[in-house]
């Protein structure tokens, strides 16, 4: 027996993007229909598929748990974390500092998520460490993320983005 595909679907099968955190689909190929047979996946419930491809044969299902789904959240870090002065750091913007550290607490992983770089990036990073912020990734994906893609993308993904440029879409 093989694993020769893992799928991740969020909510209906065949949803996109994958979701590291949503329901786990893996397809499982066999060599022969006595190894299938044997590997007692037939009778298991969670089975949604069974199939022979290319002289193999499959079986598909819901056979993984999941862990918990944990909020990602991206920040920008000039006009939201701060007032927007760049290349320096301007004040605080205690109410966003507030929520973003209830959120950190609560469980949620974050990144920031700003144009930032080189010595300007490491000043903000500094910056909200001292704030009390620490990050799970800046300016890229979450591991899970990026293997849930195949590899990292230049879009980051997460569950809330805080910009204070963001527009709300319906």
């Amino acid at each position: 027996m093989k694993i020769i595909s893992k799928y991740h679907f969020k909510g209906v099968a065949g949803t996109y993007p994958p979701d590291p955190d949503g329901v786990m689909t893996i397809l499982y190929e066999f060599d022969t229909e006595a190894e299938m047979n044997a590997s007692g996946l037939l009778h298991d419930s969670r089975r949604t598929t069974c199939f022979m491809s290319n002289g193999k044969y499959c079986v598909g299902g819901h056979f993984e748990a999941t862990k918990p789904k944990t909020k990602i959240i991206a920040v920008d870090f000039d006009g939201c974390l701060c007032k927007n002065q760049f290349p320096e750091i301007g004040d605080e913007i205690y109410e966003t500092l507030r929520r973003l550290k209830e959120e950190q607490r609560n469980g949620a992983r974050l990144i920031l998520w700003t144009c930032r770089r080189d010595n300007a990036l490491a000043a903000a990073v500094g910056w909200c460490a001292f704030h009390g912020i620490h990050f799970d990734a800046v300016n890229e994906n979450l591991p899970d993320i990026i293997t849930a893609f195949g590899g990292d993308t230049r879009k980051i993904y997460a569950d809330e983005y805080w910009d204070d440029k963001a527009v709300k879409m319906p």
